[in-house]
């Protein structure tokens, strides 16, 4: 356990990944700071020491990367800086901040009282997290049946473009790592002074799906260290004796192509379309819940295990076509279920997703587009031959299927779509759709009336 006074101002330690070149892609590997032997700076002065060369191996058995990790200048002396610097806040330091304020302490030891399972009026209330474990195997959040405070975070990862949204021009990408505790009530959970940032992933593109697991590495030490062990503070503003934190990371809440990439999950454009169950794009027809086997929390474990433990790309490839499950460093935490413990957050779920789609693509609010779309499409909006037109009206009401639609000729699907008001659902009228565009939108529409009609 850590001892820390409480009000110190918060401070930083880092990690260090090495830098693009144009040789190789970046592993994003990150290292700590050591005091090795074979350095290029002895730590003098009370310079950290880092060390020369990445050290990561993709499979087992092959060599390791040996990138440059640190740049050398000898101006007044020899001084090595890190070519591309990953910085962490210290967990226990902002806690340490959180605690030292009146009240606080107060209110997250009010969060720890979960309301009855048939009234949930927060997140937190939910199976998911009051089932979480500790490390003694009881129940980890038991309202205040013992004297340490127990916390429950949660983890949003995403990327944003620092130069701005924009629809042209260069793109780059940079992401924040940050945390809200769950102990909290929504007025005060968001509030910036209340979220850690834990670090900011630098660009100038995203890390790809493996190696999203180096940036996680330092968060998962910390909230191993927090679960099992706890952190010790030795002063707090309710306990003059000291007391101890306990922490456990109970949802990750992220838009959905994060959700898959920081959980090892397949995207949600691929063959394993849903995280909580083992149906395939295939069955996206299937509206009987009580036929759709769940996931278990064993399941992805060793799924997870058998595509890092395999020493090919080959072999890795295999594994994830047949189960669409990788590594991820979340999986060191016990109590990890990558199965119940991922959310979509409601901006992007309601907001970006379902109501826009509604206004957009269904009602068409934008008119003035809609009627842009019509002029791209005026010359093969020619009439459509009406035996064939019968065909087509046929399979929309008899379970169709893409191979059966992409046999009808442009002319007949676009009747189709006018027909069911989806012309607009095509999307940007500067571009002229395709046969596959027109038959993804019909399926789209014959699901959504068949959902409606049941």
């Amino acid at each position: 356990m850590v001892s820390l006074e409480v009000g110190i101002s918060p401070a930083t330690y880092a990690w260090f990944a090495k830098s693009s070149t144009l040789i190789l892609p970046p592993t994003h590997m990150l290292h700590a700071p050591v005091a090795a032997a074979r350095t290029l700076c002895r730590g003098g002065g009370g310079q950290s020491v880092y060390p020369e060369r990445c050290v990561f191996k993709k499979y087992r058995g092959s060599k390791p990367c040996g990138h440059l990790l640190v740049r050398v200048a000898k101006h007044g002396g020899t001084k090595v800086t890190p070519i591309k610097p990953f910085v962490v806040q210290d967990y226990r330091d902002f806690v340490a901040g959180l605690l030292s304020r009146p009240g606080m302490e107060e209110a997250l030891e009010r969060g720890t009282l979960l309301n009855d399972k048939h009234q949930l009026w927060d997140i937190k209330d939910g199976t998911a997290i009051t089932e979480i474990q500790g490390p003694d195997g009881k129940i980890f959040m038991d309202g205040l049946k013992r004297s340490d405070l127990r916390l429950a975070w949660s983890l949003s990862i995403d990327w944003f473009n620092p130069q701005g949204n924009r629809t042209a021009g260069k793109k780059k990408s940079v992401g924040s790592i940050a945390m809200t505790i769950l102990n909290l009530p929504p007025s005060l959970r968001y509030k910036p002074e209340n979220v850690y940032l834990v670090g900011i992933i630098p660009g100038q593109k995203e890390p790809s799906l493996e190696e999203i697991n180096h940036f996680l590495r330092p968060l998962v030490d910390i909230f191993m260290a927090a679960w099992k062990v706890g952190t010790w503070f030795s002063k707090t503003t309710a306990h003059t004796m000291g007391r101890l934190i306990r922490s456990v990371i109970a949802l990750v809440i992220s838009d959905l192509p994060a959700a898959r990439k920081i959980s090892g999950f397949a995207a949600p454009t691929s063959q394993h379309l849903f995280n909580l169950c083992w149906l395939q794009k295939s069955d996206i027809g299937d509206f009987d819940a009580d036929s759709w086997k769940r996931r278990t929390s064993q399941e992805y474990r060793d799924a997870a295990a058998w595509w890092r433990d395999a020493e090919m790309k080959k072999e890795r490839d295999m594994i994830f076509k047949e189960t669409g499950v990788r590594w991820s460093k979340l999986l060191c935490l016990p109590y990890w279920d990558p199965a119940r413990f991922l959310a979509i957050d409601g901006m992007h779920n309601l907001l970006l997703g379902l109501t826009q789609f509604q206004f957009w693509d269904l009602i068409i609010i934008d008119k003035q587009e809609n009627q842009d779309l019509h002029k791209s499409l005026a010359p093969v909006l020619k009439p459509a031959d009406p035996a064939e037109l019968d065909k087509g009206r046929k399979m929309l009401k008899n379970s169709p299927t893409e191979g059966a639609l992409s046999r009808l000729c442009a002319t007949v699907l676009l009747a189709l779509l006018e027909e069911c008001d989806a012309i607009g659902a095509l999307g940007s009228p500067q571009k002229r759709p395709t046969k596959k565009d027109m038959v993804c939108v019909l399926m789209v529409s014959y699901l959504q009336l068949t959902s409606y009609n049941n």
